[in-house]
């Protein structure tokens, strides 16, 4: 039999979803709740992966990896090479993310500005349940119609007009991360107004 304290460490580390502390090495629990604890996390462990990398785009931070390129898995390798994503990261304006609202310490949402005038959006939910987010146009500082992609799938979503609200079911851990657009008009208009 196991000693109570390495099971009782590992459960400790799964409610802060780090099961990679050394010392927490997954151990089969006498009652069985390790299997149980894989299925319900590995779940968690995709999504905070996916809020990793979105969160570095917007905050336009160098990215850093610790282990060999070589070995890494189709899906983290997909994560790290997402054009779109990437874009968000490198935009030329080299602007951060700033937060545009948060709801207590469990939900946020946070606005990247881009060089073409459109801008990138992460809905964030560090909860434990899934969370219903939204935001206007007018929030970003948007008017018109505006097209919704969802940088990870790479795929329009939605358009939103002035007025609207886009609302977004965001998993625990998880994110949701979009780019809106195109821009609002720059170009100047002189001569006489049309009424």
């Amino acid at each position: 039999m196991r000693p109570r304290y390495r099971v009782q460490h590992f459960e400790q580390c799964a409610l802060c979803r780090r099961p990679d502390v050394e010392g927490a090495v997954p151990v089969l629990a006498h009652d069985g709740r390790h299997s149980r604890y894989l299925e319900e996390h590995e779940l968690d462990r995709l999504r905070e992966q996916y809020t990793h990398i979105s969160l570095w785009s917007l905050l336009a931070a160098p990215l850093l990896i610790g282990c060999p390129i070589d070995k890494l898995d189709d899906f983290t390798l997909s994560l790290l090479t997402n054009d779109e994503v990437i874009d968000v990261n490198q935009d030329p304006l080299g602007l951060q993310a700033a937060p545009i609202w948060r709801d207590g310490n469990s939900k946020v949402i946070y606005v990247k500005h881009l060089e073409d005038g459109s801008v990138a959006v992460g809905l964030f939910n560090r909860g434990e349940k899934p969370a219903e987010m939204k935001f206007t146009l007018r929030q970003l500082g948007m008017r018109g119609t505006k097209t919704i992609r969802d940088l990870w799938r790479q795929q329009d979503i939605a358009t939103l007009e002035l007025g609207e609200t886009y609302t977004a079911e965001v998993a625990p851990h998880g994110v949701v991360l979009l780019k809106v657009g195109p821009g609002n008009p720059t170009e100047r208009r002189v001569g006489k107004v049309e009424r």
